[in-house]
């Protein structure tokens, strides 16, 4: 009988070490980075998964995203943070705190820098370059409303008390984004933005008929 028990618990024992190792395996395969490239296209493309493809100059950092959301909501606000490269109109990397971030600046969708075949959509180039002018010399803070495709950071973006997720669509350099919208962004103060710079035809809004949304944009050029 002693020894009936003593199988049994040996058994356990076994199962418990191996539901360990096996949970210790997925937590290193959920904590790797994001990894950016291009294209011979000129595509810019994003994965948690390092491409097979050869021949491409392949930027990789860590993905601290899950690190950052786990912070209370009052500790992630007061980090300042430094932008690392600017992409487009809106997405960038940031460091801070130890962290490195891929944010996507919500509530906004700037005209898209197009690649190989693709030609950039009208002041995509002003856009990004008026984004980097705002951030690059100063830190900042971000305001978080979860995370997106890409293990993105969703977030506002702040020099100060200066919103610049709407500053980008008060200069007509961006749109309010079509999607759906992250729960708790004011929608309403977007929507503000956007009217005045509509109304003075400001950036994107000074194309009149000709212009195309970004959304609309990206479904006529896709990626592959």
């Amino acid at each position: 009988m002693t020894g009936h028990i003593n199988k049994i618990k040996t058994y356990l024992l076994l199962l418990f070490v191996f539901f360990v190792v096996i949970a210790g395996g997925s937590v290193c395969l959920g904590a790797g980075g994001i990894y950016s490239w291009i294209d011979k296209q000129g595509i810019r493309h994003y994965s948690n998964v390092a491409p097979s493809t050869s021949g491409v100059n392949v930027e990789s950092f860590p993905e601290d995203g899950a690190k950052y959301q786990s912070l209370p909501s009052g500790t992630r606000d007061g980090i300042l943070f430094k932008a690392v490269k600017i992409y487009d109109g809106d997405s960038l990397k940031v460091s801070g705190a130890g962290l490195t971030l891929m944010v996507r600046l919500v509530g906004i969708d700037a005209p898209e820098t197009g690649g190989g075949k693709h030609s950039p959509q009208p002041f995509s180039r002003k856009a990004k370059n008026a984004f980097s002018r705002m951030i690059s010399h100063t830190p900042f803070t971000l305001k978080s409303y979860g995370t997106g495709g890409y293990n993105r950071v969703l977030a506002e973006l702040f020099v100060g008390n200066q919103n610049i997720n709407l500053q980008l669509i008060r200069q007509g350099l961006a749109e309010v984004y079509r999607g759906k919208m992250q729960p708790g962004l004011d929608k309403k103060a977007y929507l503000a933005a956007q009217k005045e710079a509509r109304l003075h035809r400001r950036g994107i809004w000074s194309l009149g008929k000709a212009y195309e949304s970004p959304r609309l944009w990206r479904r006529k050029h896709p990626r592959n």
